[in-house]
């Protein structure tokens, strides 16, 4: 199921994530691409979590154009709002 899928890429990214940024970068792609397919709430949390991390580590650009192509408006939404809470 789809839930669990992003729960595993979630731990994938919290346990193994820190060796190479190219690796986060390739978990939050496909969680924004189940994000468009599926419609679970943990999809949307962990993609918003991952983004958030992914933000503090510079790659800002790389989360913008990564959901310019996702048509998940809930999540594309959460993500600003999200960023909004910390930076501001």
């Amino acid at each position: 199921p789809s839930n669990s899928k992003a729960e595993s890429l979630d731990v994938m990214y919290r346990h193994f994530g820190l060796l190479d940024i190219g690796f986060r970068k390739r978990i939050f792609l496909n969680l924004v691409e189940m994000a468009d397919a599926e419609h679970g709430w943990r999809i949307k949390r962990n993609c918003a979590h991952i983004a958030m991390d992914l933000d503090q580590h510079g790659e800002r650009a790389f989360i913008d154009e990564a959901i310019s192509k996702c048509k998940n408006t809930k999540l594309i939404e959460r993500i600003y709002r999200d960023r909004e809470k910390h930076t501001a």
